[in-house]
């Protein structure tokens, strides 16, 4: 129903939150104290893809998330805003 977008200088837990985010709302998990509407997501990881997948492999492990109940989709290359197509 939305979508997001995180931003800033390097070295400041972007990635990090928004993995965690995405796994939250994959997984229908509250963020903090505050609920969630499970739905399904899909994460750009244009850098560090084999880190995005330890963190969610971690998060599934810390919160005992099976990963067939979490509709997260990892797109593990930078998206063309360019003018060139998006597959």
């Amino acid at each position: 129903r939305g979508k997001a977008l995180i931003f800033g200088a390097s070295g400041t837990g972007k990635s990090t939150l928004a993995g965690d985010w995405a796994c939250a709302i994959a997984s229908g998990r509250p963020i903090g104290h505050r609920a969630t509407i499970r739905g399904t997501v899909g994460y750009v990881a244009a850098e560090a893809a084999v880190g995005t997948r330890r963190r969610v492999a971690a998060y599934r492990r810390a919160f005992d998330v099976p990963g067939e109940s979490m509709a997260l989709g990892i797109h593990e290359q930078p998206l063309g805003f360019n003018g060139s197509r998006i597959d």
